[in-house]
Parts: structure tokens; C-alpha cells; sequence
């Protein structure tokens, strides 16, 4: 249908793959949204911060930073990607 390969089968969502295309992506997108066997297609972007946050209560956002917690941890190192970033 669009020619590529299957790079990645996830169980936790049947039916849900990743595919390798040998289209362009909008092509790609219409024909797999067009088959009858397909729910919906969708491309996978990746994005990149270009700088860090100006919002002032940044720090006070709950969650945004694992400081160390190593039983029931739901900090992130989302802190440490944004502080790289500005360093960058």
C-alpha cells in the first residue's frame, strides 16, 4: 500500500504499529487513512525544545523534577532537559 516495513508491533494497543514508508509522509497518510482496515494513520514527529520555559512559577510546578525520591518517584527529569537546553 505504501511500501516500507514494519519497524515495531506494540502489544499494549492491538493493532497499533510503526511503520518504515518509502513515500513521502502525506502520501503515505492518505492512502493508510483511505484502507478500510485502517482506524486512523498518523505520523510520529519528534520536537525539540529551542529554549527553556520564562514562566516565573516554573519551579513551583508539581512533579517537574525528581529530586532524589526513590520509592513511589513521580518527578521527571523534565528540569534537567530544560536547564540543558539553556546551557546549549
Amino acid at each position: 500500500m505504501v511500501g516500507g516495513r514494519v519497524l515495531e508491533v506494540y502489544d499494549l494497543v492491538p493493532g497499533l504499529m510503526l511503520l518504515e514508508i518509502g513515500v513521502l509522509v502525506d502520501r503515505a497518510l492518505a492512502a493508510l487513512n483511505q484502507a478500510k482496515c485502517m482506524r486512523y494513520a498518523e505520523p510520529d514527529w519528534s520536537c525539540k525544545a529551542s529554549s527553556a520555559p520564562n514562566d516565573p512559577s516554573l519551579g513551583n510546578l508539581w512533579g517537574m523534577r525528581n529530586i532524589g525520591q526513590t520509592v513511589n518517584s513521580t518527578g521527571s527529569s523534565a528540569w534537567t532537559a530544560w536547564v540543558q537546553v539553556n546551557i546549549n
